[in-house]
């Protein structure tokens, strides 16, 4: 037999991050008269105003094998990194002492009346990877999956506007503007097996998910008149909200040999949710919403969700007459911290609210306003599973350590 050791690298390409969105805005000349607006049709908004950052690219993916009649066989395999999202621009609708004058219907479902967003790309998930060795007289197997890529940080959003807005579709609020991060990648997942003749080694440990990006500041000063007609369709709604954190990747390691087996499986850690920001409304007029699930104001500020832990698996097994070993152990992953919610500030003023109104239906959780701010709840653990048996002979010995 060859005594040289064959060994096996493989490594994904990280992935690149997404591009940058720019400013967005729409202003009425000084002094102008409101302008008509009228639309029908699936998802067709009266007025969408909304900047974009581009989301982070996937890391590669790594499989990697060796194997012969060699003493020592060795294969490596790491993923690629997520790549970062990138930034939401700025978004302005009208400006002080110059509203944005406009009278807004729209018929179609999905069809806001004005819409105006900045949005954070998520960051992309790492690799995933596998590595597989054996037989010879020594096995061993490593693998490691990419980290995810972490989620971008929403611009401001400003909107100042006048007029009359009438919507009758589903899920078509009247105004909404919204600030939201983007979401942190997952870490990729991780897989490893080896079987050796006297020796057998394998470990695999669950890429980290990455952190979530802010919300930024979102504020409203509107004055008119706001009805809408349909389910799920809140009079104004104003929120900032922070991207949720990625998810560890998930390992699991196997091992067996005709002696001594050990195996590792590690899960990947969760990663935090982002804040979000102030939320802020001037709101004066009458705002009137039908049908359920239809606030008359919504404003809040939410923090996101901290990732989960990867879950780790671990199983070894040995069989010899003479004597045998066998060791498995799991840790699973942390999990990680929510982002908080943040200062919420509502101005109402010149108007009444009335929600409810449907003679066709009962109509519930549609209050006339709801002001929260909300932190983002935590990561759950990753799970860990092990197991390990040592058979043959007149010495044995089997150890399992689940964390």
């Amino acid at each position: 037999a060859s005594i040289s050791p064959t060994i096996s690298v493989s490594v994904g390409g990280d992935g690149a991050a997404g591009g940058v969105g720019g400013t967005a805005s729409v202003q009425s000349p000084a002094n102008s008269e409101a302008v008509t607006i009228k639309t029908s049709g699936l998802s067709s908004p009266g007025l969408l105003v909304q900047s974009v950052g581009g989301g982070g690219g996937n890391g590669g993916s790594a499989n990697g094998g060796s194997g012969g009649p060699g003493l020592i066989n060795v294969s490596v395999s790491v993923g690629g990194k997520g790549g970062a999202g990138a930034v939401g621009g700025t978004v302005k609708v009208g400006e002080k002492g110059n509203p944005f004058r406009a009278d807004i219907t729209t018929s179609g479902d999905y069809s806001p009346g004005l819409t105006a967003t900045s949005i954070g790309g998520g960051g992309g998930a790492g690799g995933s990877t596998k590595a597989v060795s054996g037989p010879s007289l020594a096995s061993i197997s490593v693998s490691v999956g990419g980290a995810g890529g972490t989620g971008a940080n929403a611009g401001t959003v400003d909107v100042i506007a006048s007029g009359n807005i009438l919507t009758t579709g589903f899920q078509s609020p009247g105004l909404n503007v919204a600030s939201i991060g983007g979401g942190g990648g997952a870490g990729g997942s991780s897989a490893s097996a080896s079987a050796g003749g006297a020796v057998s080694v394998s470990s695999s440990v669950g890429g980290s998910g990455a952190g979530g990006g802010e919300g930024n500041k979102a504020s409203a000063t509107f004055s008119g008149s706001i009805t809408t007609k349909d389910q799920f369709s809140p009079g104004v709604s104003i929120t900032s909200i922070g991207g949720g954190g990625g998810a560890g990747g998930s390992s699991m390691s196997l091992s067996a040999s005709l002696g001594v087996s050990a195996s590792v499986g590690i899960g990947g850690s969760g990663a935090g949710g982002g804040s979000g920001d102030q939320a802020t409304g001037d709101i004066s007029g009458n705002i009137t919403t039908f049908e359920a699930y239809s606030p008359g104001i919504l404003i809040q500020s939410i923090g996101g969700g901290g990732g989960s832990g990867g879950s780790a698996i671990s199983g070894a097994v040995s069989i010899n007459p003479i004597g045998s070993a066998s060791i498995a152990v799991g840790v699973g992953g942390k999990g990680a911290a929510g982002g908080d919610g943040r200062t919420v500030d509502l101005t109402y003023s010149d108007g009444s609210i009335q929600t409810g109104l449907s003679d066709t239906s009962t109509v519930d959780y549609s209050p006339a306003i709801l002001a929260q701010s909300l932190g983002g709840g935590g990561g759950a653990g990753g799970r860990s599973t092990t197991v390990s048996a040592a058979a043959g002979g007149t010495a044995g010995l089997s150890a399992n350590f689940a964390i």
